[in-house]
C-alpha cells in the first residue's frame, strides 16, 4: 500500500483503496479529481459579493467568488456602485460631475420626498490620521461607510489602559432607491447618491 493510499485510508477508513492506471488516457478537459470517491455531494458557496477599500483609498475591491476586481477612485469618473438582484455591482462611471455639499438638503424622512430631493454628498478627508471601509447589509440593501478620523496610534505603557482616540462615523446609502458614486481628488473622497 502506497502512502497516499494510507492517507486515504486514515480519512474513509472502511472503504477499500482507489486504483488508477497512471497509464490511462485522459481525455481534454478531463478532471482526475473526478475519478476519487467523495464522502459528501460537492456544495456551492451562497456568500454575497463585497466591496472593500484598498489601504490607501484609491482603490475599491469588487470581491466575488474568490475573484478580486479593482476599480480606481482616483481616475477622473470615479466609480458606481448599484445592486443587481441582490449582488453588489461595480463599474466605471461615465461623465460625473461631482455635487458640491452647498447643492445638498436634508434627507428626506418620507419616500414621496426622496424623487425631488437635491444628492446627499458626503465628503471624506484622507489623511495619515484617517482609515474607512465599507460593509453591505443585504437585510436592508444598505450600502455603508464606516470610517474613523484623527487616528492617534499609541501603545500603552505595562500599566496603563489604551486610550480612545480618534471621531467613528457611519453613512448609510439606500442601494434599493440610489446608485453610490465615489470619486477621490487629492485628499479627499466624495461620496454622494444618485437616484436609480
Amino acid at each position: 500500500m502506497t502512502i497516499w493510499d494510507r492517507i486515504r485510508q486514515i480519512f474513509s477508513p472502511g472503504r477499500p483503496p482507489v486504483r488508477i492506471d497512471p497509464n490511462r488516457e485522459l481525455k481534454p478537459n478531463s478532471n482526475p479529481a473526478s475519478d476519487f470517491p467523495t464522502s459528501s455531494p460537492p456544495t456551492t458557496s451562497l456568500m454575497l459579493n463585497t466591496l472593500s477599500f484598498s489601504s490607501d483609498l484609491r482603490q475599491v475591491y469588487l470581491i466575488n467568488d474568490g475573484k478580486v476586481h479593482a476599480f480606481q477612485l482616483d481616475s477622473e469618473e470615479g466609480v458606481t456602485i448599484g445592486l443587481l438582484g441582490d449582488q453588489i455591482g461595480v463599474v466605471t462611471s461615465k461623465e460625473v460631475e461631482i455635487p458640491t455639499r452647498s447643492d445638498q438638503t436634508e434627507v428626506p424622512t418620507s419616500p414621496e420626498r426622496s424623487s425631488t430631493k437635491k444628492p446627499r454628498v458626503i465628503e471624506l478627508a484622507l489623511d495619515g490620521k484617517s482609515a474607512y471601509n465599507l460593509q453591505y447589509n443585504p437585510a436592508i440593501q444598505a450600502m455603508g461607510i464606516i470610517g474613523a478620523t484623527d487616528l492617534i496610534s499609541t501603545i500603552p505603557g505595562p500599566d496603563q489602559e489604551p486610550e480612545p482616540t480618534g471621531n467613528c462615523s457611519l453613512h448609510l446609502f439606500d442601494l434599493r432607491r440610489n446608485l453610490l458614486r465615489m470619486r477621490r481628488s487629492k485628499n479627499l473622497l466624495t461620496v454622494w447618491e444618485v437616484a436609480r
